[in-house]
């Protein structure tokens, strides 16, 4: 694209292996702002949602406020944002899972980014996926994921933690308890 990034916006979950939050901004000739957003799982699915938006400054500005508002945002620069989400991709595709969303019309936004290949990343937990599944994701969805899981890692070499009603519960936990009861 002819026309300069505006602001990167991450926000701080994505460094604790979690799901967060990226944004990308850019203005536009009309002095308009196009903003790319992407929904990030360092843990498993990798990009679960992207969207694009075009508005007014103030509106596109308001819109990534909105976003990154309940986490603790940080600005990162456009090749950090790059990096991240070229290496995940590449990551959550290893193991069996595509970008989802708009991913390719919002990385439009970042096709003439370089990546900053001094940046490095850990995507999974303890060597491997770990599938959070919340309380708005569907049983058929969790269950897809799960053999997608089995089918590219084998069983057992990656865990899952349900949400249950503002509780987590993780398969480990039921496993050790289990081991408790026999011993």
């Amino acid at each position: 694209m002819d026309t300069p990034i505006d602001k990167c916006v991450l926000t701080h979950a994505i460094t604790d292996c979690s799901i967060g939050q990226a944004a990308v901004t850019r203005q536009l000739a009309d002095g308009r702002l196009v903003a790319a957003f992407f929904l990030l799982d360092c843990c498993c699915l990798g990009v679960k949602d992207a969207f694009v938006r075009i508005g007014s400054a103030g509106e596109i500005r308001a819109l990534v406020d909105d976003c990154c508002e309940e986490s603790d945002a940080q600005y990162v620069s456009e090749r950090h944002i790059r990096r991240l989400i070229d290496e995940l991709i590449a990551w959550s595709k290893s193991i069996g899972f595509q970008p989802r969303g708009d991913f390719h019309r919002a990385m439009l936004l970042l096709s003439d980014v370089e990546p900053d290949r001094k940046a490095v990343f850990t995507f999974g937990r303890r060597g491997g996926p770990l599938l959070v599944c919340g309380p708005y994701d569907s049983e058929a969805m969790t269950q897809s994921v799960i053999q997608t899981l089995e089918h590219a890692c084998g069983p057992g070499r990656f865990d899952c933690v349900l949400e249950v009603k503002n509780t987590s519960y993780s398969l480990h936990d039921a496993e050790d308890d289990e081991q408790d009861k026999s011993e």
